[in-house]
């Protein structure tokens, strides 16, 4: 999460306060990043470290991908 939050704010100008799942608020707008293999459509595929899944709603963005690569694409 760190490295991500640096990322972005060196590339983007973008300062991300990095937070325990427990304190985001219920129904709050909120920008979630996890870890999950099944974000890769072709999990074996040379390509499937940079793979990552991007679902928006209202409610906040939730960033999926199997590798920190995944997160920073």
């Amino acid at each position: 999460a760190q490295a991500l939050a640096r990322d972005w704010q060196t590339r983007c100008g973008v300062d991300l306060a990095i937070e325990r799942p427990q304190s985001v608020p219920r129904g709050g707008p909120a920008i979630v990043c996890r870890f999950d293999r099944r974000a890769a459509l072709a999990p074996k595929a040379g390509t499937a470290r940079d793979a990552y899944r991007l679902v928006v709603t209202p409610r906040g963005v939730e960033l999926s991908a199997p590798s920190v690569h995944g997160l920073r694409y």
